[in-house]
């Protein structure tokens, strides 16, 4: 996310879960497997075209109910009750009227992150360098205001 942020100036959200995760190819008929170097992992079918994923599983479905959180904002998200795995040093806050929790990317401090971003030649910006991206994002793309409250709130910019 600090990347994304460093490199493009736009701000994404993310979602963390557990669950399983499995190779669901062989579950496609052979001219579904023959005819999957079509574009964009898509395929004719019928009037129109079926995407082809060839992962799914819990992790991937829990995930993606995580990312439908009323919580607006380039938060990462993940349920609560995990929040007992975060490692120190890694601030989170709960989500008001939700069974969630924002993780604090901006201000985050591991180094096994920082080691994770040197080998794969990603962006290490500042805290302060990230908290002036958003409020500069905040101001000047006009963000609804319940945006900008939880990017004051759950990830602590002022």
């Amino acid at each position: 996310m600090r990347h994304v942020a460093e490199a493009s100036g736009r701000f994404t959200r993310c979602s963390i879960a557990e669950g399983e995760l499995a190779d669901i190819t062989g579950c496609y008929p052979d001219e579904v497997i023959r005819a999957k170097g079509i574009e964009n992992r898509t395929i004719p079918l019928g009037m129109g075209r079926m995407t082809i994923f060839p992962v799914m599983g819990t992790a991937l479905i829990r995930s993606h109910r995580i990312s439908k959180a009323r919580a607006r904002g380039p938060l990462l998200l993940m349920d609560l009750a995990a929040c007992r795995r975060i490692p120190d040093g890694t601030s989170w806050e709960p989500i008001p009227d939700s069974s969630l929790a924002s993780i604090d990317w901006v201000h985050v401090r591991s180094d096994t992150l920082y080691a994770i971003q040197q080998k794969a030649s990603l962006a290490t910006p500042s805290d302060g360098d990230m908290e002036g991206l958003l409020r500069r994002y905040c101001t000047e793309q006009g963000v609804p205001s319940d945006w900008a409250d939880n990017v004051r709130s759950l990830l602590r910019v002022p």
